[in-house]
């Protein structure tokens, strides 16, 4: 088997040994997939020592023939957009599954699951054919879908209907466009290289851009596709809640680089306005909405929202700095956001209660998870030096040049990001301690753990961006309308 598939499989096996498992062996689901996501992301490493960034072309391909009377193709590739993304997979499946290492209950059915959409994730960044993305997309449906379900909060059944009832939605109005581009090309194929050949006529296109569009929209989310995402957050377990925020809001907005501007670039152009407006709303809005919660998984929930409403805004701007910078802040929020949901579910699982309010002074007996939240808040408000802060500058860089209005209008999101995080800040670590909290244990080695690499991560591209700019950069330039403007 090639890396490739290596990659997309090796936890799909992993699922199959746990579920096959006797029952009186299910305590060792925890440390086969801990394992099966540690190998993973050591394939991902293979790969990065022979990955080449400085190619435009796919590499490590692999295609066979799947269903060859309708074009369908096993069609498989890695490049300078997606193989980074498969790099922040790998990593955050690992923090994940330890961070799953207190479950107790049905482990060999929420191990498989976790391990099941790691593959579901793994071939959507890396399929070729749209066939086969489409696969693959559904896939992680399905195991998010009883992750939040089976194993969520109060109100899990009415969260998990939500997220399924709207992704689905979403997904089947994006097959319809599939559909429509397949029959539509010339000659008829699935294979996204081949599509990229063809000039569909800007009718055509619009009808199907905003069919993709709004499939990726709503996983991202995209105002107004928003509201499933708050409910699922809330309701998820922690590490399930650092899946959805970290990576499947990133497939949403790799969709729109990989499927829709390219394929259908007079229309992206022609839509551009109607873009520019809904990222600024989701911006604004999030930004709002986040400063109105008291519950701190939900605040979290709508902060990405707004942030990720700076990568929309980014792909809009058409320009270098503007889609360099969302691919950037497409990455650190899946740092930085994993972090805060990883330090939520610590102090939940002490306290049994996320109400900001109800805490105080924790900085007093909790010095390392205080020094900890600080620092992903900071991170997250974008203060220089940190991830968060060289994405959102060259966002709104790229995005002046031709739309300074609305530039000014996302500065207000920043802001609010400060007044929302800093106010989180003070609640919770600030002013006196209760003595209900006093007996609070501090994180411990174990809980500090997948905390370092995020740390490490957000340090790195915050003081060094170009590390990671210099390893998407190269593919850039044939996803944008008009190509070789990156």
């Amino acid at each position: 088997m090639t890396l490739l598939s290596s990659i997309i499989f090796f936890p799909f096996a992993g699922a199959l040994l746990i579920l096959a498992l006797p029952g009186k062996l299910s305590r060792s689901a925890f440390p086969l997939a801990f394992c099966f996501t540690l190998l993973t992301g050591v394939l991902c490493l293979a790969g990065l020592g022979t990955f080449d960034s400085s190619l435009t072309d796919f590499q490590f391909l692999e295609k066979a023939p799947w269903i060859p009377e309708l074009g369908v193709s096993y069609h498989l590739g890695a490049d300078t957009l997606s193989f980074p993304l498969v790099l922040l997979t790998a990593l955050l499946f690992i923090i994940a599954c330890a961070a799953s290492q207190n479950v107790k209950i049905k482990e060999k059915e929420y191990f498989s699951l976790i391990l099941l959409l790691e593959t579901g994730v793994m071939g959507s960044f890396l399929a070729l054919d749209l066939f086969l993305f489409y696969v693959f997309w559904e896939m992680m449906l399905i195991p998010m879908y009883f992750l939040i379900g089976i194993f969520g909060g109060d109100n899990k059944n009415r969260a998990a209907l939500k997220f399924f009832l709207y992704t689905m939605a979403g997904s089947l109005l994006m097959l319809f466009g599939i559909l429509a581009v397949y029959f539509v090309s010339s000659p008829h194929t699935f294979n996204v290289t081949e599509l990229l050949k063809n000039e569909f006529k800007p009718a055509f296109q619009r009808m199907a851009f905003l069919a993709f569009f709004i499939g990726f929209a709503v996983k991202v989310p995209v105002f107004p596709f928003h509201t499933w995402l708050p409910d699922a957050h809330v309701e998820a377990p922690t590490p399930v809640s650092i899946l959805l925020a970290g990576i499947l809001l990133k497939l949403g907005a790799y969709g729109f680089l990989r499927f829709c501007f390219p394929l259908f670039p007079e229309a992206a152009h022609w839509f551009q306005p109607l873009m520019t407006i809904l990222a600024v709303t989701g911006i604004v809005y999030g930004g709002f909405a986040a400063l109105a919660q008291t519950d701190l998984k939900k605040m979290i929930a709508y902060s990405s929202v707004s942030h990720m409403g700076f990568v929309l805004l980014g792909f809009s701007a058409f320009n270098a700095a503007g889609v360099r910078g969302a691919v950037l802040q497409m990455i650190s929020h899946g740092l930085i956001t994993s972090g805060l949901f990883l330090l939520a579910g610590i102090l939940y699982a002490r306290a049994h209660t996320r109400e900001m309010g109800a805490f105080g002074g924790l900085a007093r007996n909790m010095p390392r998870f205080a020094g900890c939240l600080i620092f992903f808040a900071m991170a997250s408000l974008g203060l220089p030096g940190l991830s968060g802060f060289p994405g959102e500058f060259l966002v709104l860089l790229g995005n002046h040049a031709s739309h300074p209005w609305t530039t000014a209008a996302a500065c207000i999101g920043i802001l609010l990001s400060a007044a929302y995080l800093l106010t989180m800040i003070q609640k919770m670590l600030w002013g006196p301690l209760s003595d209900h909290w006093k007996t609070l244990p501090d994180l411990d080695v174990r809980e500090a753990l997948p905390l370092i690499p995020l740390v490490l991560l957000i340090l790195a591209i915050g003081l060094y961006p170009s590390l990671l700019m210099n390893l998407t950069a190269a593919s850039l330039n044939g996803l944008l309308p008009g190509g070789g403007i990156v």
